[in-house]
């Protein structure tokens, strides 16, 4: 599964933690129907329009401790949303993205939670409000970041 960055069309749902420690969209403006899980016990999710093939919003949680913790600074980074390139050879809804990293890394402090390669040199998106992704050359997720 390949991914592609369309400039300035960020999706427009807000991120916001919550109570529970989970994290998701304030209120959906843009809505979804296709989920991409980035690592299995659902920390990640990247929710997709199957229509515009757009990301419109991440949401997962900040249970438990497999998250490194360490200071993270938000990147350096272009607006532009996130689009996959096609959704016909997926068998079924909800899969999970095996291309990415599974190392999760949490900066409490600064309210930033991100999964894969946070020293990841290629150019980073903003794709939404506090919702960053970084694409390798091959145009695989090499890292996502959240900040509430």
């Amino acid at each position: 599964m390949k991914f592609h960055i369309e400039k300035g069309l960020i999706n427009l749902n807000t991120i916001t933690r919550y109570s529970d420690e989970s994290f998701g969209y304030k209120e959906l403006i843009e809505p979804w129907d296709f989920q991409i899980v980035l690592e299995s016990s659902g920390r990640f999710i990247m929710n997709f329009d199957s229509k515009t093939l757009k990301c419109t919003s991440i949401e997962g949680h900040l249970l438990g401790n497999i998250a490194e913790k360490t200071t993270l600074t938000l990147p350096i980074c272009e607006d532009g949303g996130l689009f996959v390139n096609a959704l016909e050879d997926v068998e079924r809804f909800g899969i999970e993205y095996e291309q990415i990293s599974k190392k999760l890394y949490h900066d409490k402090r600064n309210n930033i939670f991100a999964i894969g390669e946070i020293d990841a040199k290629q150019l980073f998106h903003r794709i939404g409000i506090g919702q960053y992704v970084a694409l390798d050359t091959e145009n695989n997720i090499n890292c996502v970041i959240v900040s509430f």
